[in-house]
């Protein structure tokens, strides 16, 4: 089964869905994120015995809550044609900190963690650019709102690949420490 671990930004919806209409625009066509999360690590194909050791591992982990803040927008990659749209959070050193925990769980039952993370929100994938210099202009006229959202947990998120695009399943909720 194909895994990853997230934080889930569905409260962020309304704020995140206002930013992908501001961005389509004549430059470039767009196909917008329908599920909203900010991925941690991405784990890839996982066995079925050691994504229940997964799953015993996260739930040890004890981390406090904290808040972030969309903060800007970018896209990847930074130089050519963009591929993907994305929203940065502030302050980065807890987001940091929790990674850090988890990739250490995650080695202990054998699992390779992400070591580069840049933690951020799709917002949508870049089918086709017909004017680069024009999309980034407009890009940096749009600036999300100092929405504030509270971390309280994580997921560990089973994701189905269809013709459709991906399905999400949250397999297992971790709570962080209030």
């Amino acid at each position: 089964m194909r895994l990853f671990i997230a934080l889930d930004a569905s409260p962020l919806k309304g704020e995140l869905t206002r930013l992908q209409e501001l961005l389509q625009n004549r430059y470039w066509e767009l196909r917008p994120v329908t599920s909203y999360h900010l991925t941690l690590h991405f784990l890839g194909e996982v066995d079925e015995p050691i994504a229940a050791k997964l799953q015993n591992q996260l739930s040890a982990i004890k981390f406090p809550c904290f808040s972030l803040t969309l903060d800007h927008i970018c896209f990847f990659p930074p130089t050519g044609a963009p591929k993907v749209v994305w929203v940065g959070v502030e302050p980065r050193a807890n987001v940091e900190k929790l990674h850090r925990e988890i990739g250490r769980s995650i080695q202990d039952i054998r699992l390779q963690p992400e070591k580069r993370f840049s933690p951020h929100l799709t917002l949508a994938r870049v089918k086709q650019v017909t004017d680069k210099e024009g999309a980034i202009q407009e890009l940096k006229g749009v600036k999300p709102r100092p929405v504030i959202w509270d971390i309280n947990n994580f997921f560990l998120i089973r994701s189905t690949l269809t013709p459709q695009g991906p399905v999400y399943e949250n397999m297992k909720e971790i709570p962080l420490k209030k």
